[in-house]
């Protein structure tokens, strides 16, 4: 019997929410992000923001793992912003959290006008990184001590395999947070990163049908 999870709570933790695409286009580097834009336009009528790694040779950023997935330009919209790269597409839920209604279908209209221009479609990933006021651990299913001492300020990663998805889960227990109105706090986060490589070609049915389960496992 499968656990019945909330649809949405009262207090709600989140803190930051993306769904992120990577693709190896079929376009020239240079030219994908107008070619993008051009179908998707009349999603994200606001102004486009230029980010750093955009500035930087465009070569550098195609040898540079840790570069190459980054997006080159933001767009903020009423519900989400918008950042596009050479080889990925993300929306970024304002906060508060608009839900998950309204983020999957935001996602599904942009992947429905552009992926004719995706090429292969790499990975899609699901995340969302939550905060809670203080330490939490001992309201949470975790032990964590070394040589029979609690530890009391730690950083904890896991890597998991569940339903041919990866699940990537950073928790700690004592992370600052910097609130909208510019008050810092200190607390809990959990953040939890759910993704899915992609092999083989896949359709926009294949994409939306793994996100849905993405969703789920991150629950």
């Amino acid at each position: 019997i499968m656990k019945k999870i909330p649809k949405s709570l009262n207090n709600i933790p989140i803190v930051d929410a993306i769904i992120e695409v990577r693709f190896t286009a079929e376009v020239d580097a240079n030219a994908a992000f107008g070619l993008i834009y051009s179908k998707i336009q009349n999603l994200f009528p606001g102004t486009i923001q230029s980010l750093p790694v955009s500035q930087m040779p465009m070569a550098l950023v195609e040898n540079d793992v840790n570069l190459k997935f980054r997006p080159h330009f933001r767009i903020d919209g009423e519900n989400c912003a918008l950042q596009i790269g050479p080889h990925m597409i993300s929306i970024v839920s304002t906060i508060p959290y608009i839900g998950w209604e309204k983020m999957y279908s935001t996602f599904s209209d942009i992947i429905d006008e552009s992926i004719s221009l995706l090429g292969k479609i790499n990975r899609l990933g699901l995340r969302y990184v939550n905060f809670f006021d203080g330490d939490v651990s001992d309201k949470v299913n975790i032990e964590f001590n070394i040589a029979d001492n609690d530890c009391k300020d730690y950083l904890i990663q896991a890597e998991l395999e569940k339903s041919g998805l990866s699940c990537r889960l950073q928790y700690t227990a004592n992370a600052t947070y910097n609130r909208p109105n510019g008050e810092n706090a200190t607390g809990t986060v959990l953040d939890i990163d759910t993704s899915k490589v992609f092999t083989d070609s896949c359709t926009k049915e294949d994409v939306l049908e793994v996100l849905e389960k993405a969703h789920i496992e991150e629950k």
